[in-house]
């Protein structure tokens, strides 16, 4: 593996570790209640670095948004797969929804 591909996987490991302490610190505290400084201090990186991955907290909270939008889209193109009529895929996509609300509740104080 070359320079480059160290860099950009290296790069992609500590933008997920952005994301998963600003999870748990929101998480924890409540999202009004945290400041990029105490996500930075989390992720041991200073807060240049993390406004150099991300604009503002906001943007931060959109991407986790996306992420858990993105989780449970495939759990719905996986479950409805194996259903056959469009009230089954319906209803699949439903309790599929729940199942992933009730199985990450952190995510959604």
């Amino acid at each position: 593996m070359g320079v480059k591909e160290r860099r950009e996987r290296e790069k992609k490991e500590l933008r997920e570790k952005i994301l998963d302490s600003a999870r748990c610190i929101f998480a924890e505290k409540g999202y009004q209640s945290v400041t990029i400084r105490d996500i930075a201090k989390l992720t041991e990186y200073s807060v240049p670095t993390l406004y150099s991955y991300f604009k503002d907290k906001e943007s931060l909270i959109v991407e986790l948004v996306r992420n858990d939008i993105a989780a449970i889209q495939e759990m719905c193109l996986k479950e409805g797969e194996s259903k056959c009529t469009p009230e089954d895929k319906l209803l699949g996509f439903g309790l599929t929804s729940l199942r992933y609300l009730y199985s990450h509740p952190e995510q959604f104080k």
